[in-house]
């Protein structure tokens, strides 16, 4: 049998979940919320991770670009810089695929899942975004929204 992605991580601070909970309640997929106060919002989120893990804190910059979204699946990370870039829209797992970047180049990762450091993001990020808004998650994996499950 398979494990999933979204299983990989059974130790999970339970802290870092109730966070994702507290951003999507924010209104992140909302249409009607400013853009401003979304990026307000991932930028409260990113910290209080930050705080949780004991890094630093990385920067957040946003951009409407479509095509900067299409090329790079919605997100950037520049360990050099430390900055997240996201493009176009708000993703709770492009935040966190991103935020697990970020560990890992904080080296805080000593054991990457699968040896890889982006099958290790995945795997992060896809476990909480279970474990935080599981009926989101099954909507996601059901409209065939999400590349791994």
């Amino acid at each position: 049998m398979t494990t999933l992605y979204s299983d990989s991580f059974t130790n999970i601070e339970q802290e870092t979940i109730e966070e994702a909970k507290k951003l999507v309640k924010t209104g992140i997929w909302k249409k009607d919320v400013d853009v401003k106060i979304k990026v307000e919002n991932v930028k409260e989120f990113l910290k209080s991770l930050s705080d949780i893990y004991g890094i630093e804190e990385p920067r957040l910059l946003f951009d409407k670009s479509e095509d900067f979204y299409r090329m790079t699946g919605g997100f950037i990370y520049s360990p050099q810089d430390k900055v997240i870039s996201l493009y176009h829209k708000f993703s709770l797992v492009n935040i966190l695929f991103a935020f697990r970047y970020h560990m890992q180049n904080c080296g805080l990762v000593d054991e990457m899942y699968l040896d890889d450091s982006k099958l290790d993001a995945v795997g992060w990020s896809m476990s909480i975004f279970k474990k935080a808004t599981p009926k989101s998650w099954k909507r996601a994996v059901d409209n065939g929204m999400v590349m791994y499950k």
